[in-house]
């Protein structure tokens, strides 16, 4: 008979097993290790995630932090370019003026 010292006690007589219910009292009863391990092992994993979530949560707010910013000058880069355009506009319109009045 191959037994492991982590297994219950075989005895059926209840008087036996509390004579010898102490050797699983002491802070180790391996009828409940599972359940608290898995009760544990969900508690971490939960708060893990809550950490996770939150340095998720303000990475995704400086990216849109940073993404307001880039449209900001995007529509100022595009202003001076529209400023830019009508300047050289301006003064191509008033060179053609001036070379229809040498014509006339």
């Amino acid at each position: 008979m191959d037994l492991s010292i982590w297994d219950p006690p075989e005895n059926s007589d209840e008087s036996s097993y509390l004579a010898n219910s102490w050797q699983y009292n002491l802070y180790y009863d391996p009828r409940l290790d599972v359940i608290e391990e898995d009760a544990l092992n969900e508690k971490s994993c939960v708060q893990v995630l809550k950490i996770l979530i939150k340095k998720a949560d303000s990475e995704i707010a400086e990216l849109e932090d940073d993404i307001l910013m880039l449209q900001r000058q995007l529509a100022c880069e595009d202003d001076m370019r529209f400023v830019e355009l009508n300047k050289k506009i301006a003064n191509l319109d008033s060179m053609l003026r001036a070379l229809k009045n040498e014509k006339e």
